[in-house]
């Protein structure tokens, strides 16, 4: 990457700067050139100290922050600054765009302030010190430098220091939910989308596997749609379609539930996991009624009551009636239901603390629905003593 910067403030700053960054074992280069175009030479009088205005920070992926032993020295963020003249010039950290973090000289953090002295024809490397983000993104860093210029004594230049960092594994969607009518079993296919960001010389890359995947669930068939890409040097990206075969059963019991798999990467060389997610699958009957399929009371004293409300709605907005067997409730629950027929509905329940302990019981309502006959509630609560004992 070449670049040339030239900023006009009386006297002229320009930097060209090239960075080459190769990558084996987790070791990175980088190889900075710094001259003056044809429109400034060495001998211009006017130029006191050469700073770039933006650095391109060396990429990162998750992975590798996650696996460092000391997260102050991830970040590398050369800072590359050039007394091109014949005496010499001082160079002070006026500030940075975060109290949070710093620029640091030779492993040492750069006091704001300070005087940092570069001798004649001497060219230092600055870096930012700071913590690298934990999720993917684009960071800017920035810091504010003080020099002074034969021609208009003191200046202040910003440079910006950008870091990219990419999560390493990314698959969609990351919960997969399977739905089908309430009393219908069948067969469906659900596409997944795999994609990794890695480091590589040349782009080879393992191949995902599905692993522990559920009864009823099976891979039809894996196949890479995109890449590899080369997104900048030495970092690369493939992208694979999954296709999984899913059995959904119509059964009110089972639904909801949440169940896992893995996508993982292997190196076949060595038999270790490379990059790995686990993902979550969901499989559920559509039901007529929407409803809480669990009420928390929280802990309540002996020989006191609570009350907690419970909306029951059509999917459809239908209407629908809603009943209960008084006779078959607790001695210490109590359930006020709407008589009228309705689409949605407010049912209050009470409950009294009787005996120490955790309690649970089930509520169940009756509808004129053929598909849902029946609504199960479980009510939990825990009875303790009174505040006063």
């Amino acid at each position: 990457m070449v670049m040339t910067i030239s900023v006009e403030s009386g006297s002229r700053l320009q930097v060209r700067w090239q960075a080459m960054i190769s990558h084996k074992s987790a070791v990175y280069g980088f190889v900075f050139g710094l001259l003056f175009s044809s429109g400034c030479t060495r001998s211009n009088p006017s130029v006191s100290l050469i700073l770039p205005q933006k650095v391109r920070a060396q990429t990162l992926l998750l992975s590798e922050i996650q696996a460092a032993e000391k997260m102050a020295d991830v970040i590398k963020c050369p800072i590359v600054v050039e007394n091109s003249t014949g005496k010499v010039q001082t160079l002070k950290l006026v500030g940075t765009g975060c109290s949070c973090y710093g620029v640091t000289f030779e492993g040492r953090k750069l006091p704001k302030g300070e005087p940092l002295e570069i001798g004649v024809n001497e060219t230092v490397l600055l870096n930012v010190d700071a913590g690298p983000p934990l999720t993917e993104s684009l960071q800017d860093y920035q810091a504010r430098f003080e020099f002074q210029s034969a021609a208009d004594g003191r200046i202040e230049q910003n440079v910006l220091c950008e870091l990219q960092v990419y999560r390493d594994l990314k698959v969609f969607p990351l919960v997969l939910v399977c739905e089908t009518d309430l009393g219908v079993t069948q067969g469906l296919t659900r596409e997944l989308t795999i994609e990794r960001i890695y480091r590589s010389e040349d782009g080879v890359t393992a191949e995902p596997t599905i692993k522990h995947l559920p009864e009823g669930v099976s891979v039809v068939k894996t196949v890479r749609s995109v890449g590899p890409i080369e997104l900048e040097t030495g970092i690369w990206k493939t992208v694979w379609t999954s296709l999984l075969s899913v059995q959904v059963a119509g059964d009110l019991s089972a639904t909801g539930k949440r169940e896992t798999y893995e996508v993982e990467f292997m190196n076949h060389e060595d038999g270790t996991i490379i990059d790995s997610a686990q993902m979550q699958l969901v499989r559920r009957a559509r039901a007529p009624i929407l409803f809480p399929k669990q009420i928390q009371f929280g802990r309540i004293p002996l020989g006191e009551k609570r009350r907690r409300t419970i909306f029951l709605t059509h999917s459809e907005e239908a209407e629908f009636q809603l009943s209960l067997e008084e006779s078959q409730l607790p001695e210490n629950v109590s359930v006020m239901i709407p008589e009228e027929t309705a689409s949605r509905f407010r049912v209050e329940v009470e409950i009294e603390g009787l005996e120490l302990g955790d309690w649970t019981e089930t509520l169940q309502l009756s509808t004129n629905l053929r598909k849902q006959p029946t609504v199960e509630v479980e009510l939990k609560a825990i009875f303790k003593k009174p505040d006063d004992d």
